[in-house]
């Protein structure tokens, strides 16, 4: 979605913009608000809300957690055993109830350009980062000797950065292996009664203006102001005014809208070499938990076609969720729909005696018109002194969006954190812009 204000403009929460006294617009192109986070409520199929989206809320994650804070909404700390990891090695299942051992593997193989990359403080546009980021996790893993287990877990991160190894790029990797504690051991939370409420509670925000099924097409920029046009369904379209923009769309659904002035060629650049991974996410019911193992987490990565697999709820009709990212994305979706859920289901007899399938969920987000995927995929052919650029303002438009977050990117806390920052932009750009006018004004 996009925003375009009557004043000042900003998609942040309280104590942005909308919270300063500004008049925000926001023109939406779905028929329903909250993008990639999209909750649904069936109590037939789950006592829980079913997340096709965006789920879960990590324990240093600060900005949406303040954020829930504020909008006084609940947060359940969720799969407190974190996540195994099951992987196909030789063909056939391993589990490991904690994947401590691969993981420092991992850190090890990668020490020398982790070292390195600290050291000029995780520049992406240091001479390291460009050194390092040409090249894929997989091709790095491979020069270093890793070994079987350890190119199994990198595959199987797909079901993390919805890239297989070898469409990844190898720095993003290597901040990954900067981390002090493996990713499939963090305390992570939902909120209680599903993250559509975050979505609603900021709808209901004082000054804030919501237009639907609006698709932003071009926008227009001079000294005074901007001007968004939009298809609306009518034959005219329709056309809004404003003093900022600020733009959260994908950067695929970015590249394709008309602007002038003209977007700086370095951004333009970013955004054709950043597309959203692919990513099918499915929840199946069963009339009973039959994965539940004592003295094992309810929660795998997996480098099989199913993705990651982790359990919905704790409590009523028992389910799992999936999540295949990358390659694994189309293999998942073509099992269900080839099989239904059940071919997807007796190829997890990893888990147990398999049950059978009561009912099923699924969406495939690269299928999606408005996000062409789940979250961005920065691949080797991504340069890294483009990622700056993404967050960039130029001249009244200001990005958010979670790809545009340099710490928090493919979470819903990088969405929070970047709307945040894109107000303090055009906060700045307003007071500036008052400094100029006093500046021309006669003495």
């Amino acid at each position: 979605s996009s925003a375009s204000p009557r004043r000042r403009v900003s998609v942040a929460p309280p104590g942005g913009s909308v919270g300063a006294g500004a008049e925000v617009h926001l023109l939406e192109a779905r028929e329903r608000l909250g993008g990639r986070v999209w909750t649904i409520h069936d109590k037939e199929f789950c006592d829980t809300p079913l997340e096709l989206g965006g789920e879960f809320i990590d324990g240093d994650q600060e900005a949406i957690r303040a954020l829930c804070r504020e909008l006084k909404l609940t947060l359940q700390p969720v799969l407190k055993d974190g996540f195994g990891m099951a992987l196909d090695v030789t063909g056939r299942v391993q589990l490991f109830n904690s994947p401590r051992q691969i993981w420092s593997e991992f850190k090890q193989l990668l020490s020398r350009e982790t070292g390195a990359f600290k050291a000029v403080e995780c520049d992406w546009s240091s001479t390291i980062a460009q050194a390092i980021a040409p090249h894929s996790l997989g091709a790095l893993l491979a020069a270093r000797g890793a070994s079987r287990e350890v190119i199994a877990m990198a595959q199987a991160l797909r079901g993390f950065f919805l890239a297989d190894a070898n469409d990844l790029s190898a720095l993003v990797g290597v901040e990954l292996a900067m981390k002090p504690t493996d990713p499939g051991h963090v305390n992570v939370s939902r909120i209680k009664g599903g993250n559509d409420r975050l979505v609603q509670a900021l709808a209901k925000q004082k000054g804030l203006k919501i237009t639907m099924r609006t698709v932003v097409n071009r926008i227009d920029q001079d000294d005074k102001g901007v001007r968004v046009m939009a298809a609306d369904g009518s034959k005219k379209g329709t056309l809004i005014t404003g003093d900022y923009v600020v733009l959260t769309t994908p950067a695929a659904i970015a590249r394709a809208m008309e602007f002038t002035r003209a977007v700086p060629a370095a951004l333009r650049r970013a955004w054709q070499a950043l597309d959203g991974g692919a990513a099918t996410k499915a929840h199946v019911r069963f009339d009973k938990g039959w994965w539940r193992k004592p003295g094992r987490p309810r929660a795998w990565g997996t480098n099989t076609d199913s993705g990651a697999v982790w359990e919905t709820s704790g409590t009523g009709p028992a389910s799992l969720t999936l999540l295949a990212g990358g390659s694994a994305s189309r293999a998942l979706r073509d099992l269900l729909e080839e099989g239904g859920p059940q071919r997807v289901i007796r190829r997890m007899a990893w888990l147990g005696e398999t049950e059978e399938a009561r009912d099923f969920r699924s969406i495939s987000w690269e299928l999606d018109p408005y996000a062409r995927g789940g979250y961005a995929v920065f691949g080797p052919g991504f340069k890294p002194e483009w990622r700056a650029e993404l967050a960039r303002s130029f001249g009244r438009v200001a990005f958010a969006g979670d790809h545009t977050s340099r710490e928090w990117q493919g979470y819903m806390n990088g969405a929070v954190e970047s709307g945040q920052r894109a107000a303090r932009d055009i906060e700045m750009m307003k007071l500036m812009a008052d400094v100029s006018a006093f500046a021309k004004a006669p003495a």
